[in-house]
């Protein structure tokens, strides 16, 4: 069984690089995801047999192809679920439509090979560090400080099915399939 999801994967813009920094320099509450491994989760499939893996690949590949290549703007840093109990810190987008659009073409095809569509409303975003306990006070700051920020544009050209492998050091991602958008 593989631990599987489908995601946009990307790399730091610079001001967001110096976020990730200030994060890790907040000490061990806070533990900033590597900047290699940054994406945008478009569909979190849980634990798969590897041999639906050419069935999801194909079903990537049929939720992209009406999807031509877009740019969007990553924006603001916030927190889920609360900032009285933070435990993840993300960055948002500025205009989530066209990643929504992709994810529910993705959930037609997925719902195909048997998995039911996420209840949840999807809420785009790439989880940039994880907090287990009380974040330092220059958390709240960093917040503020960041929560309108304009960090760059992201040129979204394909999709990855992704392999996430849980490990006391953090997750270990790796690409298993890949679907270009038009």
């Amino acid at each position: 069984m593989i631990r599987a999801f489908i995601a946009v994967r990307f790399e730091p813009m610079p001001e967001l690089r110096r976020v990730l920094r200030s994060l890790a320099e907040m000490g061990r509450p806070v533990r900033d995801v590597d900047p290699a491994a940054l994406h945008i989760t478009l569909r979190f499939l849980g634990d798969i047999d590897e041999g639906m893996l050419p069935d999801l690949a194909s079903a990537m590949s049929g939720g992209t192809e009406e999807h031509e290549r877009f740019v969007v703007r990553m924006t603001g840093i916030g927190v889920f679920p609360d900032r009285r109990r933070p435990r993840i810190v993300w960055v948002g987008l500025a205009d989530d439509r066209p990643l929504a659009a992709m994810v529910s073409a993705l959930d037609r095809q997925l719902e195909r090979l048997g998995y039911e569509t996420e209840r949840r409303p999807w809420r785009a975003h790439a989880t940039l560090a994880r907090i287990r306990g009380r974040p330092p006070s220059a958390f709240s700051s960093l917040l503020e400080e960041h929560r309108s920020r304009e960090f760059g544009s992201l040129k979204v050209e394909q999709i990855n099915l992704m392999q996430s492998e849980l490990r006391p050091t953090g997750p270990r991602y790796s690409v298993l399939s890949t679907a270009e958008l038009a």
